[in-house]
């Protein structure tokens, strides 16, 4: 889980950089992805869980097919 976290961070902070360097206003669809990936940090940080961890497991299981 905590590995995790962090790849999620890392990930919210790099699209942060990519967007900064088009110096370009967040795009719609680049707002509603940052707020989603700060949702899910924060349900990672509510509910850090076997369920959590589970349920993370059947949504990547869902995205990949």
């Amino acid at each position: 889980m905590f590995l995790l976290r962090i790849l999620l961070l890392i990930v919210l902070i790099g699209l942060i950089v990519y967007i900064n360097n088009k110096k370009q206003t967040l795009p719609r669809n680049y707002r509603w992805l940052l707020i989603a990936a700060i949702i899910c940090i924060i349900i990672i940080e509510i509910v850090t869980s076997s369920v959590a961890t589970s349920f993370l497991q059947g949504l990547m299981d869902g995205l990949t097919q």
